[in-house]
């Protein structure tokens, strides 16, 4: 009877080595997997104040170009006022000897009329550019805004299951006290009553 009370104890014994065992590589699991997940979420932060600042750099320079388009369109409206107070301070017949002045300053107009469509062309292509920069950021923006949000709520999940486990583990090892305790007990029975009997 006592050799079967000890036999059971060392088989208690042997399963309860077997769930630490088994305990602690499911704790390193976890661990393992928080530590990936909260890697994961900080190279996510990073990446997405890297896209901010680049996004902000991108504003300041739609802004620069809407100034420098304003100042084409300035100088544009200036020119043609000084053309006007030319032409009428050589105001006179058609057929007079400024008709010759008259026509060099309407070339003159004509050419940096073309001058200006082309800077204004320029500046809607660079202006169209920077507004697909901002898009194609801004696309990349709330695609790495989803995957942190994936990020945390995978996140999330593997801290609820480290705690699942933990609580699991608790419970495991209250019972192995309360399994060895007993065991003990018995054991202790055992030897008091082989102690009488001899």
């Amino acid at each position: 009877h006592v050799r079967t009370i000890e036999l059971e104890r060392e088989r208690a014994l042997q399963e309860a080595r077997e769930l630490r065992a088994e305990l602690a590589a499911a704790f390193a699991e976890h661990s393992d997997r928080e530590a990936q997940c909260s890697q994961q979420a900080e190279l996510l932060r990073r990446s997405w104040e890297e896209s901010q600042g680049q996004a902000k750099a991108l504003q300041s320079e739609v802004i620069a170009l809407h100034s420098e388009i304003a100042s084409i369109q300035a100088a544009r409206g200036t020119e043609r006022s000084e053309l006007f107070a030319s032409i009428g301070v050589h105001a006179g017949p058609i057929y007079s000897a400024d008709a010759g002045a008259l026509s060099q300053a309407l070339g003159g107009v004509a050419r940096a009329r073309d001058e200006a469509k082309e800077a204004s062309a320029a500046l809607r292509d660079r202006y169209s550019a920077l507004v697909g920069d901002h898009q194609a950021q801004a696309t990349r923006l709330k695609a790495a805004d989803r995957e942190g949000a994936r990020m945390s709520a995978a996140l999330h999940a593997a801290r609820e299951q480290c705690a699942e486990a933990r609580q699991q583990c608790d419970e495991a090892r209250q019972e192995l006290r309360q399994e060895l305790a007993a065991q003990i007990a018995l054991t202790d029975a055992a030897t008091s009553e082989r102690d009488e009997f001899s």
